[in-house]
């Protein structure tokens, strides 16, 4: 998918929402209301689809890795 690599972060008082090109969503099969699992590690934000349907997501802390 060349020429899709940036997105757009809209930053709110108690949200993010990161706008991808709908081609990701088609390519990972993401329909709306899915959820999400999410984590950080170190700089990276890594986004898998979460096929138990709960919202989930943790920070790495060093004593982790």
């Amino acid at each position: 998918m060349p020429g899709y690599n940036r997105i757009l972060a809209v930053t709110g008082d108690c949200s993010l929402t990161l706008l991808f090109p709908k081609c990701i969503a088609e390519v990972l099969d993401i329909r709306n209301g899915d959820s999400l699992r999410w984590n950080v590690d170190g700089k990276r934000l890594i986004i898998e689809r979460d096929y138990s349907g709960e919202l989930t997501g943790r920070i790495s802390s060093e004593e982790e890795r």
